[in-house]
């Protein structure tokens, strides 16, 4: 049972990331508001600026060993910044 429930905390953690959210939604968009997007470059860009970029954030708090140091908070912190150029770059 505690194992299930650990599986099922895991699942909700991943489907709440804002980024995997935003991808989910673009999604949606694409295939039920096919008017949105112009065409198939603008879905793209919307998801390098909404979902790549703000998702990169992780694997380089690994390759930055000071942000590495601060552990979870200079995850976030990171996370934070790759959203911001996500969103100026989609802009």
């Amino acid at each position: 049972m505690k194992n299930t429930i650990n599986k099922l905390a895991e699942v909700a953690r991943i489907i709440t990331i804002p980024a995997f959210t935003s991808f989910i939604a673009l999604m949606l968009f694409w295939f039920f508001g096919r008017d949105i997007y112009q065409n198939g470059t603008d879905f793209l860009m919307a998801v390098l600026a909404l979902t790549v970029i703000p998702m990169l954030s992780y694997p380089f708090s690994y390759l930055l060993p000071g942000v590495r140091a601060q552990g979870r908070a200079g995850q976030r912190k990171l996370a934070m910044y790759f959203s911001a150029a996500g969103y100026l770059i989609g802009f």
